[in-house]
């Protein structure tokens, strides 16, 4: 089997970091060729050391960040030729630890399995579902036929927003999977279990043998749980803990009970809509215009996976205490909820928390679409 692994780098670091090497000798066990794609000018020592097991390194700046940096590969530097000599062609990022399991035992495992594409985990929603793209493996059948670089092509991959870039990269190569009829599968299928903020439930309950990078990056998350869940990877797996030190300040977490601690600790879960694509679009084809209420995350989630409410979208809404943003991403006019006719429909594009609490200013309104069943 003849295959490649294409890596993006970009780190605030003059060298590259100890879990990064480690993790580019585990893909150089498995994988036949290495392309590195930085998003950042390299330092003379990150390039020696990516030279020893590649000699196509591009530097590039981080403009549509690791989708912009797979797009500008896929589509400029891999001839036909190249692409459809490949059986497997993977993506693979800095952002995460690990895995814990060596990478060709991963991989060998999937090969038992039947898909055109696979990732090492899967987030399910009835509004967006997609595979995590830290890493994703396309394999003949999606690389042969020319769909890997038709649906690179398709992203933009020069934004700056990185919500635009889940919209336009992940969800929508999972769209795109589904509507081409290609299989797809996942080495671990966390539950909408956040994997930022429970990796320890991720990875006991689950299996799913990488902890997100962003965990430790997290200053709501504290110090002792970081510790605990390092700890519980020193226990379980051959994995040098001393990669994490940078991220963690010492304590003694032999004081602490652990299992008293996960006890009183809620599961995570990843905030996915509860309404269906097809309740959404119904939604907005029934009007000749709406209004989005919301100018945060899943708002712009919403608006640019959704054509149907760029399309029909005059409007953006927010609370009244909230100050009005004339230069707002979605270049329409914002107003406060108490401007807004009370004929014209909304689109609810908040958490189910927040919803709810607006749920009481709504009541003179019938025209109303909320993502959560409520």
């Amino acid at each position: 089997m003849k295959n490649l692994v294409i890596f993006s780098y970009y780190s605030c670091e003059s060298v590259v970091e100890l879990h990064i090497r480690h993790l580019i000798e585990d893909l150089s066990n498995y994988f036949n060729d290495i392309i590195v794609t930085s998003n950042m000018t390299l330092s003379s020592e990150s390039r020696n050391f990516f030279k020893r097991y590649t000699n196509r390194i591009y530097e590039r700046d981080n403009v549509g960040f690791d989708a912009g940096a797979y797009k500008e590969v896929i589509c400029t530097h891999l001839s036909n030729n190249e692409i459809q000599g490949y059986d497997e062609i993977a993506i693979c990022n800095d952002t995460f630890f690990g895995p814990f399991v060596p990478i060709s035992k991963i991989c060998c495992n999937m090969n038992q399995r039947d898909s055109d594409i696979w990732g090492m985990n899967i987030v399910r929603g009835k509004l967006f579902s997609h595979i995590q793209s830290y890493f994703i493996v396309f394999r003949k059948a999606f690389c042969q036929n020319g769909s890997i670089k038709e649906f690179f092509e398709s992203i933009h991959g020069e934004t700056t927003s990185r919500q635009e870039v889940f919209v336009d990269f992940e969800v929508a190569l999972f769209d795109y999977i589904i509507k081409n009829k290609f299989e797809y599968d996942y080495y671990t299928d966390t539950c909408l279990i956040d994997i930022y903020k429970s990796p320890f439930l991720c990875i006991r309950d689950y299996g799913l043998p990488v902890v997100k990078k962003k965990y430790f990056e997290d200053s709501t998350i504290s110090n002792i749980e970081k510790n605990f869940l390092v700890s519980y990877i020193e226990e379980h797996f051959d994995y040098d803990i001393s990669f994490f030190s940078p991220y963690l300040e010492p304590c003694n977490i032999k004081e602490y009970n652990f299992e008293q601690y996960l006890g009183s600790k809620r599961e995570e879960l990843v905030g996915l809509p509860e309404i269906s694509k097809e309740e959404f679009e119904l939604f907005c084809m029934k009007y000749s215009e709406v209004a989005i209420f919301g100018a945060g995350i899943l708002a712009k989630k919403c608006w640019y996976y959704f054509n149907g409410l760029r399309t029909k979208a005059k409007k953006i809404v927010v609370s009244d205490d909230h100050p009005l943003d004339l230069k707002n991403e979605f270049y329409l006019p914002m107003f406060h909820l108490k401007d807004l006719p009370e004929d014209i429909p909304i689109v609810v594009c908040m958490n189910k928390r927040n919803s709810i609490e607006l749920l009481e200013k709504l009541t003179k309104r019938t025209n109303v679409l909320l993502l959560w069943k409520i």
